[in-house]
């Protein structure tokens, strides 16, 4: 007998087998359904969903559509395919289609929560919460929802009602570790960070491959200036996404709060390769760069961020900095303006700004600048600092001194505001004001000298009564041989005076009266009472312009060198010893040099001999004089030894006359009580005042300044006639 044909399968055993994650048997099942009922809408709009799971959204879309076009009021389909189109990145038509499931049935949780997906997608976040909410109203436990309206409230900034969203997911959804870790994030945006570090623990718990928790973790443990912690945190989110830049980025940003610059760079360098159109990246690469005073590798990285983000004002501000570091500042003001136009509310632009101005000498123009940063923010003591070094530069004094009160009211611990304030008053020569604020000048970052810490307490001053007092320099030659003076003072005072400084100058200052021995700088020396740097020593004796102690001379030059040297420079002619050149790896170097061709106008008067006595820097301009300039030189072995200028003491003792820029040699000759003309810069150190030609320190000294900043001609035109007026040649 024949056997029965076996029955043809049903639509429900295939629901079954698709339930169940079986998606082949499924879906060969829905195919005989149709192969038996081809207009069977529920099977192809199955079938159509088994093809979308299985990676296949091309023909789940025509399966799908093919359904709804057997019943356009089929709800169902018209949200899958919502799903399948936004799947495929059809957000438009996704949008189209879950709008039309929610039409067709109101009470559709699943259409809506979806139809809220596509539309933050599509960058619609108000609509997006709109169709969460309903969502939530239909389904009050619906988690997914209540997360997802969440991301759209924290990213309207409505921080509290996203951090509602994401507990009232978790009361629904206990284990929900994508919900703890986003209130993890808000939390810490809302500067609760022990309560984020608790979410996000939560979550790492819950997955612990969740790389995006360990990552706010790790930006949390940074922010709470744990920056150690942070990096392994960060670490172990780049180990679990490799792949994901934002992941280096972070870790960048950790390492170099770690100090760790070279890891840090070559954790943004590492972002860059996975994501080479990644402003921040650059920008952060460059600020490594910056803080490695890589300056033209910086400049590029920052560029770099510029190209891919025209709108970065940071980068822009940034790359102003690093322009006028590396002495570009009409560079840099290109930069600083284009920031402006970004952000021109911003202060600290509109300062950065007049900073580059004043490097460039437009001083009126930097004053504005800094006056608008100041409109804008007017606690900005940074913008008052500016403001009182440009007023400064221009030789206006008293604004300066207001304009860096100013800003030492705002910040009283502004060291050097306070500094650059002494400078103003002490050029003014209000000393009384002047020396209190200089004692702020071992509070300056950029302090060139040593600060000491002794126990023995500091000299206040009083008669000393047989204490031994130290004395010790703390900054450069020039500065101790003019303040060395103030040892016979302290001598007098009862004390008995032991000073500390460099060793290659102990030679030269071993007669100093008062003095009982010399250590040093490191060196034990012995016991004393108490102790003053020597540049507080004008204010611990009160001085005033008319109080200065200017009996020169205080340093005396050794009898047999002052005779080797007479016999080596011989007789004849009207001998001028000349110097020009400081070290110009020193900031305060800049302005006081001159080129030795300068000097030619001197050389051109009939008998004069011009004598160099310059050191280490500038020689190689011997080689390249005028024509018709001679410059006499004393040798190889001229101070060649270990002890500094005492060679050059001598020789300055066989001198007619010193002419020279702002350097050592014109104090050793002042304090040598010979004659001197000091050459200098428009806007002098504050030791020379203003407008005087006499100098108060030192008696034998006549002043030379610029008329005009950076002109020279003028000055040396003006020597050359006061030494042929005097007759001195």
């Amino acid at each position: 007998m024949n056997r029965a044909a076996p029955p043809p399968p049903t639509l429900q055993e295939a629901v079954e087998h698709h339930q169940l994650g079986r998606l082949a048997e499924a879906e060969a099942i829905y195919r005989r359904v149709l192969e038996e009922t081809p207009n069977d809408k529920d099977a192809l709009h199955l079938l159509g969903l088994a093809c979308q799971q299985s990676g296949r959204g091309e023909e789940a879309e025509r399966l799908i559509e093919e359904a709804i076009s057997l019943d356009p009021a089929f709800a169902e389909a018209h949200a899958n395919l919502g799903v399948v189109f936004k799947e495929r990145g059809k957000l438009g038509e996704a949008a189209r289609s879950l709008e039309r499931a929610v039409a067709l049935r109101a009470d559709f949780t699943e259409a809506h929560y979806n139809l809220g997906n596509t539309l933050l997608d599509m960058g619609e976040p108000d609509q997006a919460a709109a169709a969460y909410r309903r969502t939530v109203s239909l389904q009050p436990d619906h988690a997914e929802a209540h997360c997802n309206l969440g991301v759209v409230l924290k990213e309207q900034g409505k921080l509290d009602d996203a951090a509602g969203e994401y507990r009232q997911a978790i009361g629904v959804k206990p284990s929900y570790a994508e919900a703890h870790g986003n209130l993890g994030v808000v939390l810490k945006e809302q500067g609760k960070l022990a309560e984020a570090s608790t979410a996000l623990h939560q979550a790492i718990a819950l997955k612990p491959d969740f790389a995006e928790a360990h990552f706010n973790m790790g930006n949390i443990l940074l922010a709470g200036g744990k920056p150690d912690e942070a990096v392994r945190s960060l670490q172990q989110a780049a180990a679990l996404r490799p792949g994901f830049a934002e992941f280096q980025n972070g870790l960048g940003n950790a390492l170099k709060e770690m100090g760790k610059l070279e890891d840090a760079a070559a954790a943004f360098a590492k972002a860059i390769v996975l994501k080479a159109d990644y402003p921040e990246a650059f920008f952060n690469l460059a600020n490594v760069f910056a803080g490695q005073e890589k300056f033209d590798d910086a400049a590029g990285a920052y560029r770099q961020a510029i190209e891919l983000k025209a709108d970065f004002a940071e980068a822009l501000n940034n790359l102003g900095n690093t322009l006028n570091r590396q002495g570009k500042p009409g560079e840099a003001l290109e930069a600083y303006r284009r920031d402006i136009e970004i952000r021109p509310q911003y202060a600290p632009s509109h300062s950065n700004l007049g900073s580059a101005l004043e490097k460039l000498g437009e001083y009126d123009q930097a004053v504005a600048a800094f006056q608008k940063a100041i409109d804008l923010e007017p606690d900005f003591a940074e913008a008052y600092f500016n403001l009182g070094n440009t007023f400064h530069e221009q030789k206006k004094l008293d604004q300066a001194v207001q304009a860096f009160a100013k800003a030492v009211e705002l910040n009283p611990d502004y060291a050097e505001a306070h500094y650059n304030m002494s400078a103003s008053l002490l050029l003014a020569g209000k000393f009384e004001q002047g020396w209190a604020e200089y004692e702020w000048r071992r509070q300056r970052d950029d302090f060139p000298g040593r600060n000491r810490n002794f126990t023995q307490p500091p000299w206040d001053g009083s008669d000393l009564d047989g204490k031994t007092i130290l004395l010790y320099a703390e900054q450069g030659l020039g500065d101790t041989i003019q303040f060395i003076r103030y040892a016979t003072l302290a001598a007098a005072k009862g004390g008995k005076v032991i000073v500390e400084g460099n060793p290659r100058i102990h030679r030269l200052l071993k007669g100093v009266a008062g003095i009982e021995s010399i250590a040093g700088e490191g060196d034990a020396p012995v016991p004393f009472d108490c102790h003053c740097p020597l540049l507080s020593l004008p204010r611990k004796f009160a001085t005033r312009i008319e109080s200065i102690p200017s009996q020169t001379p205080y340093i005396a030059a050794e009898d047999r060198l002052i005779e080797t040297w007479a016999a080596r420079l011989g007789g004849g002619g009207f001998r001028v010893g000349i110097a020009w050149q400081g070290n110009p790896d020193n900031k305060i170097d800049e302005g006081r040099s001159m080129p030795l061709a300068c000097f030619k106008p001197l050389a051109e008067i009939p008998g004069v001999r011009l004598v160099s006595l310059q050191k280490f820097h500038g020689l190689e301009q011997l080689d390249n004089l005028p024509a018709g300039m001679a410059v006499e030189t004393l040798g190889e072995d001229f101070d060649a030894g270990p002890d500094a200028l005492v060679d050059t003491a001598a020789a300055i003792i066989n001198l007619d006359l010193l002419v020279t820029s702002d350097t050592s040699v014109a104090h050793l000759a002042g304090a040598l009580g010979r004659p001197v003309w000091l050459a200098l810069r428009y806007l002098p150190d504050w030791r020379w005042m203003l407008d005087r030609e006499d100098c108060p320190w030192y008696p034998t000294m006549r002043l030379f300044r610029q008329s005009r900043r950076g002109e020279w001609d003028d000055v040396f035109g003006r020597i050359a006639g006061e030494l042929q007026r005097t007759g001195q040649s």
